[in-house]
Order: structure tokens, then C-alpha cells, then sequence
């Protein structure tokens, strides 16, 4: 989390992001004269300091280091260099320690600091009933968003073992606006506010945790990871409450469930196959997915469809990209097939939580960094170990995104049907 002010008045115009299921973010903008509060729906005027006194309603706070970077760049274009002040780390702490302020929760970088939640609990003595907000840099993506839900639920069962129904609040920008209707819908936040916001609404709460700190991973799986983050010793947690869960969606299931029935009449297992992933690092080509899917088709009597297009014509093939325009249509139709194959992407994680088998096909993490706690998920890492993308999912460099597209050939397709077939079998001896 980073504090700062700003010298003249900045509106933020919140816009649609281009690319998909990526919400809006924010536009920074001179005000219109004579403009006050919030210009339009979704808009925020911040105001610089009174008589340069710094006071919770004229200091912001926020995380996002892109939007920093907007906020630089409309500065230079602008030519107000100094529009926007940060301030510095010991002027941030003493700031935060003021009287008034929430007690900080979760991991602490500083060693000394880092307490397991139930002693920091202890120490903090919070009401009954307490106010808590959570400082989110993961409603970006949507498998980030799914994992960080399954976290919340273990933070907020402690909270209200020691302190009753709390009311747990995400605050995070504005970046994906279905991320946002997710966490809104899972039960377990109460309210999502965008960031940044005056400090004055981080002291309407009686506690905070701060997810952007710097974390270094010392090789758990990500929801251990998480649970770390919330100073939560991951071996006190069981292994079935690391399992997913999402929420039902009836109006995806009322516009997909007329085609989904037209395809259980086949009588024959649905295979979802979703290709593309976030990054191109991590995502097929469309030809060569094509391929793929065309050699389970030529091994199996299956029906593989697909929430992507796909340049591929087959009586067994189903494109539902056309019905699945929306996050919420893609997990219903994920919790209605027999199985999957993907990529690193959301898919998987949304595959747990309706208990849906499948593969995935990593290039650029080990998969049990992502897959340990999914018993239906059987991860294949393609590429040798000394691989030059290994533990870089988020590489964008040219010679790399070469790399990992040369590791789609290496896909054994008769292996991954095979252990899809033992997934199906397992899955209807446990049904019966």
C-alpha cells in the first residue's frame, strides 16, 4: 500500500478496459471548473491539502503500481511534474499509527513484526462485531480471485471464532468488473470499495489486512501462499477447506442449459477444452489448439466443446463461445461437463469447485505450486526442468514466448486422453 496527496485538483474518470472480461480502470482528468464531489457515476474528485495540512479526507491511499504509472504519465503530459506527492515508508508508518486508524492484521515483512494471526488477534483486542477491510491486489484475474476467495473464508472463520459475525470489506481498484460481482456474490465479503480512497474510509474499519506487501514465496502452493499473507499457518488449516467454491449463476445456467441439454442427448462424456489463458506466455495458438483438439476427437467417441473459438469443423466439435460471452457462463458450463483439458488458467480452479476432473498443461510453473489441494486435477509439465520460463508465468519477452510455443508440440495427446479416461471411470465408480 503506498499514501499520497495530490497538489491540484485530479478527477479520475472510471473507462472500459479493452481486452477481455477486464472491467474499467481509471482515467486521470483536470476537473471540470466548478465541479465538485463526484462528477459521474463512478468518479472520483481527489483534493490537494488545505493550507497544505495533510488530513485523512485530502490523503489517498491505494496499491497499484499501473496506476501509479497512469497517474506519472498524466503528469508529464500535463507538465505538472509534482501533481502527485508519495510519501515516504516512515512518513506512511506514522501516518497509519495514528489514533483513529485500524490495527494492522496478516504478514509483516519486517521479521520482528511477524506474529501468527491468533497472537495479533490477542494483542489487538477488537470488538465484537468488528469492522475488517482487506487491502485486495488479486481482483484482477479471475484464478487469483477464485483462490484468494478460498483464503477468506479460512480468514474470516478465524476472525469469527474470536470475535462473532465481523463485516469483512474488499477494497481494490477498479480493474475487472465481474471479479468484483464474484467476491460480491461468494458470502463471504459484505462490501467491495475501489481504491484509491481517502484515508478517512480506511478508519471506518477496526482492522485492515494489507495483501500487496512484499512476499517472498519459499516454494508452498499458492493457496498456502495466501493463507500466509493473512499470517495464517497453512498447516492449521485442513486440506478440503483449500478447496474452491463459487456461487451458482442461475442466469448463465437459464441461457446454456437448452444447448448443454441438446448435447446430453449425444449420450456421450463432454470434454471442455479452454486454450487461451491471461498471457500469450501461457496460451495456445488457435491452430495448434485446433490440432489438439482434433486428435481427441480422432481417439475418443467424446464431445469436446469449447467457450473459445476455434478454427475447427467437426460433427463432435461444439463452439459455445457465442453463449459464453461473461465469466459467470464459462463457470456454469465448467460445472456442467464430465471433464476438461486447459491451460494455466482459471478453468482449473473453477473445475474444483464443482468437483469436474481433468488436465492441465503448465509451461511455465510446476503444478503443484497450483494443483496439490485439487484431487480431480492432474497437471503435465511440459518442457525439461531446466527450462528458461520455468517460474516466469508472467514473461512477455519475445524469445521466451517462442519458447513456450515450440512446448505445444510436446503434447502427448494419447496420454492425456488416457488419464482423462481414468478420471471419467473414477468419477462414475464414485457416482454409482
Amino acid at each position: 500500500m503506498y499514501l499520497f496527496y495530490v497538489s491540484e485538483p485530479l478527477a479520475l474518470y472510471v473507462e472500459p478496459v479493452a481486452g477481455a472480461r477486464r472491467g474499467a480502470a481509471y482515467r486521470p482528468a483536470a476537473p471540470a471548473a466548478g465541479a465538485e464531489g463526484r462528477l459521474a457515476e463512478g468518479t472520483l474528485r481527489l483534493e490537494p491539502p488545505t493550507d497544505g495540512t495533510l488530513t485523512p479526507s485530502c490523503l489517498y491511499f491505494g496499491y497499484s503500481r499501473p496506476f501509479l504509472q497512469e497517474l506519472a504519465a498524466y503528469s508529464r503530459r500535463a507538465e505538472r511534474p509534482s501533481l502527485v506527492r508519495l510519501l515516504s515508508r516512515g512518513a506512511e508508518a506514522e501516518v497509519l499509527s495514528r489514533p483513529g486508524l485500524p490495527v494492522r492484521l496478516g504478514h509483516r515483512v519486517e521479521p520482528e513484526l511477524r506474529l501468527p494471526l491468533e497472537a495479533q488477534l490477542a494483542r489487538a483486542a477488537l470488538p465484537r462485531g468488528a469492522r475488517v477491510a482487506v487491502i485486495n491486489p488479486f481482483g484482477l484475474a479471475f484464478g487469483d480471485s477464485i483462490v484468494m476467495l478460498t483464503a477468506l473464508r479460512v480468514f474470516r472463520g478465524r476472525l469469527e471464532e474470536r470475535l462473532g459475525r465481523v463485516d469483512l470489506d474488499i477494497l481494490q481498484h477498479p480493474d475487472t468488473a465481474e471479479t468484483e460481482e464474484l467476491y460480491l456474490r461468494s458470502g463471504v465479503a459484505d462490501a467491495l470499495h475501489h481504491l484509491p480512497a481517502p484515508v478517512s474510509l480506511l478508519a471506518r474499519y477496526d482492522a485492515y489486512v494489507d495483501l500487496s506487501v512484499d512476499y517472498a514465496s519459499h516454494g508452498l502452493p499458492w493457496p498456502d501462499d495466501l493463507l500466509e499473507l493473512f499470517a495464517i499457518d497453512p498447516c492449521t488449516v485442513p486440506a478440503e477447506s483449500k478447496r474452491n467454491s463459487l456461487p451458482g449463476w442461475p442466469r448463465a445456467a437459464a441461457e446454456l442449459e437448452p444447448e448443454l441439454a441438446a448435447l446430453r442427448m449425444r449420450g456421450l462424456p463432454l470434454l471442455l477444452v479452454h486454450h487461451r489463458a491471461s498471457l500469450p506466455l501461457r496460451s495456445i495458438p488457435d491452430d495448434r489448439a485446433a490440432a489438439l483438439v482434433a486428435e481427441v476427437l480422432e481417439q475418443t467417441d467424446w464431445t469436446v466443446v469449447s467457450a473459445l473459438p476455434l478454427p475447427l469443423d467437426h460433427p463432435r466439435f461444439a463452439d459455445l463461445s457465442g453463449l459464453t460471452p461473461r465469466f459467470e457462463h464459462l463457470a456454469h458450463l465448467i460445472s456442467r461437463v464430465d471433464a476438461f483439458l486447459c491451460v494455466d488458467t482459471c478453468v482449473y480452479h473453477a473445475a474444483d469447485a464443482a468437483d469436474v476432473p481433468g488436465v492441465v498443461l503448465f509451461n511455465s510453473l510446476d503444478p503443484s505450486a497450483r494443483t496439490t489441494y485439487y484431487p480431480g486435477v492432474h497437471g503435465i509439465l511440459l518442457g525439461a526442468d531446466d527450462s528458461p520460463i520455468l517460474g516466469r508465468p508472467l514473461s512477455s519477452d519475445s524469445a521466451d514466448l517462442e519458447y513456450a510455443e515450440s512446448l505445444w508440440d510436446q503434447v502427448d495427446t494419447a496420454s492425456v486422453v488416457a488419464r482423462i479416461r481414468e478420471m471419467l471411470a473414477a468419477r462414475m465408480a464414485a457416482a454409482a
